[in-house]
């Protein structure tokens, strides 16, 4: 490939693979959305980064849980006399999470819930805080592989006219430059 065209083309290709990354953002943000509005708000994405291949980026959250709506959890028991306790509601009626949901797993599992004994009652008596020795598995949700299925077929689309567009430019431009001598 004649340098002058790569020269052409990689601030282009650079531009679309910046679409291309915010795209599977709004992809991921999408299907996760239909399990947890946090979640789906949460998603970003690093800079490009050059690679000999091209460019890469990364797309993280904050949040440990999100690989367990992605990929589901197994049955979790706990044998008497404690109990599992969680909350109907958890952001309104937890007061572990007043700061917002935890980030960590440590997080998490270092909480303690503290509530007076008479609002402990109340909550439960309410439905807003349940009891349990065993909550049922997790199915998985697979929201990162349903936008990834998404984001192949729209960056393929992007990357195709991008260098539709690129070759057109870069063809135009040279084709200006051909002389021909026809000598009989």
């Amino acid at each position: 490939m004649p340098r002058k065209f790569v020269d052409r083309l990689e601030p282009n290709l650079r531009q679309a693979t910046d679409q291309i990354a915010d795209l599977y953002v709004a992809n991921l943000a999408a299907e996760a959305g239909v399990y947890s509005t946090t979640l789906a708000e949460s998603f970003f994405r690093t800079p490009l980064q050059p690679t000999p291949k091209g460019f890469s980026f990364r797309v993280e959250t904050p949040f440990f849980w999100a690989n367990i709506i992605d990929r589901g959890r197994n049955a979790v028991s706990i044998a008497p006399p404690r109990k599992l306790a969680f909350f109907a509601n958890p952001l309104e009626d937890d007061p572990r999470l007043r700061g917002g949901y935890h980030r960590t797993y440590e997080e998490s599992a270092n909480s303690r819930l503290d509530m007076p004994p008479d609002e402990f009652k109340r909550a439960i008596k309410e439905g807003r805080l349940i009891l349990t020795n065993y909550a049922a598995p997790l199915s998985p949700t697979n929201f990162v592989i349903k936008a990834k299925g998404r984001f192949k077929r729209d960056a393929k689309e992007i990357l195709g006219r991008t260098a539709r567009t690129t070759a057109r430019s870069y063809l135009k431009e040279i084709t200006k430059d051909i002389r021909i001598n026809i000598t009989l």
